[in-house]
Parts: C-alpha cells; sequence; structure tokens
C-alpha cells in the first residue's frame, strides 16, 4: 500500500478529522449537518452549475446526504462543511480518487451570502498547497460548467491550467452544457 494511500485511508475515511486551513475549516460532513446540507442544496442559485439536483425537500436532501456518506465509507469520495471563523459557510468535496497515478478532484460550493469574500480562492489554494505537499499528491482535478466564471476565476487563482473542453459534458435541468476541465501538477504549484 503506497504511503499516500494509508494517509488517504487514515485521514479521510478511517477516522475523518476536522482539517484546518488557516481561518478556514474542513468539518467531515455527518448525517446531523442535513438542516445546512439542505440549505446549501436547496438553493436555485447555489446549484445552478452543479451536477447534482436540486434538493426541493429535506427528504431529497437526507437520501442525498445518505448516498454521499455511504461513497465515503467505501474510500470513493469525501465531504467536507466548509467554517470560516467558525461561521459555515460552505461544502467542499474530494472524489474521483486514483491511489495508484496519485490524483483526486476537488469540487466546493459556497452559499450566496458569502460570495464575493474570496473564501473560495483561500479555500481551494490552501487545500491544494496540502494535498501536494502533506498528501503527496501528484495532480489535482477540477471542473466545471462553461458559464460558470466565478469557479473558473478560483482555480485559475490556485494556478490550475484548464487542459481541456468536453462539449455538451453534462445535461442539467434538460440542457446540454460545455464543461470545462483543469489540472494542476504538483510541479506548478506557487
Amino acid at each position: 500500500m503506497s504511503r499516500v494511500k494509508s494517509k488517504f485511508l487514515q485521514n479521510l475515511f478511517a477516522n475523518p478529522k476536522p482539517l484546518r486551513l488557516g481561518d478556514i475549516t474542513l468539518i467531515p460532513l455527518e448525517q446531523k449537518h442535513l438542516d445546512f446540507y439542505h440549505q446549501l442544496y436547496s438553493s436555485a442559485e447555489t446549484v445552478r452549475y452543479q451536477r447534482i439536483y436540486r434538493c426541493a425537500d429535506k427528504k431529497q436532501s437526507l437520501i442525498q446526504l445518505r448516498s454521499r456518506l455511504i461513497h465515503w465509507k467505501k474510500g470513493k469520495e469525501a465531504y467536507y462543511i466548509v467554517k470560516q471563523k467558525n461561521i459555515t459557510v460552505g461544502g467542499f468535496s474530494i472524489n474521483r480518487i486514483n491511489y495508484s497515478q496519485r490524483f483526486f478532484s476537488i469540487g466546493f460550493v459556497i452559499l450566496k451570502k458569502f460570495w464575493g469574500q474570496e473564501i473560495a480562492t483561500k479555500l481551494v489554494e490552501r487545500f491544494v498547497k496540502y494535498a501536494i505537499l502533506d498528501l503527496k499528491l501528484e495532480m489535482i482535478k477540477a471542473n466545471c460548467m462553461a458559464g460558470n466564471k466565478a469557479v473558473q476565476k478560483v482555480l485559475t487563482k490556485a494556478s490550475f491550467k484548464q487542459v481541456y473542453t468536453r462539449r455538451k459534458g453534462a445535461k442539467i435541468k434538460g440542457k446540454w452544457h460545455d464543461v470545462y476541465y483543469y489540472h494542476l501538477q504538483k510541479t506548478e504549484i506557487k
């Protein structure tokens, strides 16, 4: 078992603990966070560019939350609540984990009332340094819809490079959207 895989299993899956990144803390998602999860994924603005469906009610939120927790237990994905200075501001995910090639993808969503405060930029920049320097990853990936200018800006500020565009890469609410794919190599970190 590689050092990265054992550290992943130890830190992300076997016994998830909060991860402190300066004034931002990632709290492992639990079922007790249902109210916040529903607030986050029931907002039309928040999920506009997400590939998940908006949760119309708490029952849908609970089903989606439980599904994410099952994926976490299987070592496929990890989900966090994002807090800044002890105020809950959004969500963060680690997915598409490839242990042998030492990379994963990240995703994030910030509540609308905190948009424009550079929270996502700080979060991604700090997490990237942690993942590359502490977890010894070779690469981190991310993607976003072509229309999501805010996420494109965050990824670019964090030194990600757009590597390709998948035309009509995601269908949301019956409409096809182009998807931009970004990579950040270990050698490109600032």
